[in-house]
C-alpha cells in the first residue's frame, strides 16, 4: 500500500525526502568527540598535517580507511600493506599518491623479510614508471653465470637478480620489488650490477595510489565538517562540531544544508506537480471530449423523437 502510495505520488516521494533530511542532518551536528578526534592530523618527521583518508597515532580509527593505517616509529612514518612494512617517504592529498619503500631494505638487500611487494587492489595500485625486480636467494654457485647480476650473502647465499616477475627457479626463495624505471639501473636484461646501486634504487621507493573516492570528502569539508569513516557502514562519513559556543555557527551550516536539499526537493516537487497537472489537463479534455460526443449524440436522438412525435400528431387522411 506504502509503495503504491510513494509510487502514485511524487509530491509524496517530495515531502518525505524534505522531511528526512531536515531530521537527519542536525543529529549528525552532533558528534563532537569524533570531530575533535578527526581534527588532528598526523606528523611524524617530514610528514606534516596528514588527514583522510589515513588515520593513526593520535587520529582513531574512525578517522580513515582501515588499510591506511599511518604509524610514527621516531620520527619515520610507516604503513603495513599485506603484512610487509614500508616507509613512507611522502604523501600527495591531490594526486593522491604515496611514495614508500620496504622497510626490511633499509639495512640492505641481504635479509628481507622474503615476500613479494603486493598491494590491497581494493585501496591501492601501483603508479606509473614503475618495472618489478626478482631477486633470488639461496641460489648454488655452481650454475650461476657471474656477470649475471650476481652477489652474495652470508646469510641467504649467492643470490642474483633478473628483470622482470619471477619464481626462485633453482634457487630457494624470490623476492619480487617494483623499483622506478629512472632508477640509474638498466632494464630490460640482466647485467652486471654494483650492490650498493642496486640498494639505493630500491631505497629511492616507488609510487601507489590510493583509491579512496575523496569527492564527498570535499563536499564534507566544504560544509565544515571533518571526513572520517564508519567501521559499521564500511564507508566514508562526515562528523560535524556542535557546542554552545558555536551555536550561530551550527545554525549557518544546518541553514546552508536544508536550504539545498529543500531547494533540490521542490525541484522534484514542481517537476511532480507539473506531471500530475499535465495528466488531469489530459483527463479532462478526454472527458470533455467524451462528454461533448454523448451530448451531440443525445441531441440527435432527441431530434429524432422529435420528428416521430411532430410526425404521428398529423391528421390522418380521409379518404372517400
Amino acid at each position: 500500500m506504502n509503495s503504491w502510495v510513494l509510487s502514485s505520488s511524487p509530491f509524496l516521494v517530495s515531502l518525505f525526502f524534505i522531511f528526512f533530511f531536515v531530521i537527519k542532518i542536525p543529529l549528525s551536528l552532533c558528534d563532537e568527540d569524533m570531530y575533535e578526534s578527526c581534527s588532528n592530523t598526523f606528523n611524524c618527521g617530514k610528514l606534516k598535517k596528514i588527514t583522510f583518508p589515513f588515520w593513526g597515532d593520535n587520529r582513531p580509527n574512525s578517522c580513515g580507511y582501515p588499510g591506511l593505517k599511518l604509524n610514527c616509529q621516531g620520527s619515520v612514518a610507516t604503513i603495513k600493506i599485506m603484512n610487509v612494512t614500508y616507509q613512507v617517504l611522502g604523501v600527495n592529498p591531490e594526486t593522491q599518491i604515496l611514495k614508500i619503500t620496504r622497510e626490511d631494505f633499509s639495512a640492505g638487500i641481504c635479509s628481507p623479510e622474503l615476500v613479494n611487494s603486493t598491494l590491497d587492489p581494493t585501496l591501492l595500485d601501483f603508479g606509473i614508471g614503475l618495472q618489478n625486480l626478482t631477486i633470488v636467494y639461496g641460489c648454488d654457485f655452481s650454475w650461476l653465470i657471474p656477470f649475471l647480476g650476481q652477489f652474495n650473502c652470508q646469510k641467504n647465499g649467492f643470490s642474483h637478480i633478473k628483470w622482470g616477475a619471477f619464481g626462485p627457479g633453482e634457487c630457494k626463495v624470490s623476492v619480487v620489488v617494483p623499483v622506478p624505471v629512472q632508477s640509474g639501473l638498466l632494464t630490460g636484461i640482466e647485467i652486471e650490477i654494483v650492490q650498493s646501486i642496486l640498494e639505493e634504487a630500491i631505497r629511492e621507493g616507488f609510487d601507489v595510489k590510493w583509491k579512496v573516492d575523496t569527492a564527498a570528502c570535499l563536499n564534507c569539508t566544504a560544509y565544515k565538517g571533518v571526513c572520517g569513516y564508519d567501521l559499521k557502514r564500511n564507508q566514508s562519513t562526515c562528523y560535524y562540531y556542535s557546542s554552545p559556543g558555536s551555536e550561530e555557527e551550527e545554525k549557518e551550516v544546518s541553514k546552508e544544508l536544508r536550504l539545498k536539499v529543500e531547494e533540490d526537493a521542490k525541484d522534484e516537487a514542481y517537476n511532480a506537480f507539473m506531471g500530475a497537472a499535465s495528466r488531469c489537463r489530459r483527463r479532462r479534455r478526454a472527458f470533455q471530449a467524451d462528454y461533448e460526443s454523448s451530448t451531440i449524440a443525445s441531441n440527435d436522438s432527441d431530434s429524432d423523437s422529435e420528428e416521430l412525435e411532430s410526425e404521428s400528431s398529423l391528421p390522418l387522411p380521409f379518404f372517400i
